[in-house]
């Protein structure tokens, strides 16, 4: 076969052909991504670390989310570039391990680091700021960023060292990516240990801050319809007594509200290379 046709790999009496055409149209596409998101990720990391005023408890996990994403663009994806453009590995195979150890435990930290911004926002918008304080002090948001890492490699190492899962060259995907004895079970394996709880843990946040909106708006309609004088009131008598910070405050609910959005388009992304 032509080197520069198709790269063909036989696993299980199967067949995969990933021809030359697709693979630079891939490659393509990686260096592209590769290069907006190292852009991307440097400016956030860049503004969190710069500005004062943006060095928050949820900036944190969003600064890590960042760091997540920087390592997958500025170091699995070049990577994955070279395998594609050959039908071989041309570097020390220890570098394409080390590229799909790496992207597992991106994946795995970026997932967590969502499930942390948005039980972050959840407490935030729903609680009093006592009880957030208490949450996410300084020295627990730093061990969350220290637990997400750990768990992450911890996932990534359990499967190496029971011969369920193989880093290095993949023909079939001409990659440098993970294989195993059982496909089906290390799918599974991953699902449960990076999608399944955060995505949990993400639809409840983000639908117990829509619950608690709701519920907001409701009781402010109703309120418009008394004496200004009796509104007043109301508000002074919370503000002494909950302590809460003000359900209805704009930014927050717009910074919440993107806040769903990226967390669900990131976990879509990162779910897409394992099916």
């Amino acid at each position: 076969m032509d080197n520069q046709g198709n790269a063909t790999c036989c696993s299980n009496d199967q067949v995969y052909v990933i021809s030359y055409a697709e693979r630079q149209t891939l490659a393509a596409v990686g260096i592209i991504v590769s290069f907006l998101g190292i852009i991307g990720n440097t400016l956030v990391i860049a503004a969190v670390i710069l500005s004062k005023k943006l060095r928050t408890t949820t900036n944190v996990f969003i600064l890590n989310l960042s760091v997540a994403d920087l390592l997958t663009c500025g170091f699995v994806l070049p990577l994955d570039t070279v395998a594609m453009l050959g039908n071989h590995w041309p570097l020390p195979i220890a570098l394409c391990k080390l590229a799909g150890f790496v992207a597992i435990v991106s994946v795995g930290a970026s997932s967590n680091s969502m499930a942390f911004i948005a039980a972050n926002r959840y407490i935030l918008v729903t609680k009093s700021m006592s009880t957030y304080r208490r949450c996410f002090s300084r020295n627990k948001t730093l061990a969350a960023v220290v637990f997400i890492w750990l768990f992450s490699m911890t996932v990534a190492i359990v499967p190496q060292c029971t011969g369920l899962l193989k880093l290095g060259y993949q023909p079939r995907f001409s990659s440098c990516a993970w294989s195993g004895n059982g496909r089906n079970e290390l799918d599974l394996y991953f699902f449960a240990m990076f999608y399944l709880v955060q995505c949990g843990c993400i639809s409840w946040s983000y639908a117990g801050i829509a619950y608690h909106t709701y519920n907001h708006t409701r009781k402010v309609q109703h309120l418009t319809t008394r004496p200004a004088v009796a509104i007043v009131m109301d508000a002074q008598n919370q503000q002494r007594g909950a302590g809460h910070q003000p359900a209805g405050n704009k930014l927050q609910m717009e910074v919440t509200k993107n806040l769903f959005l990226l967390c669900e388009s990131l976990l879509v992304w990162g779910k897409a290379p394992s099916l």
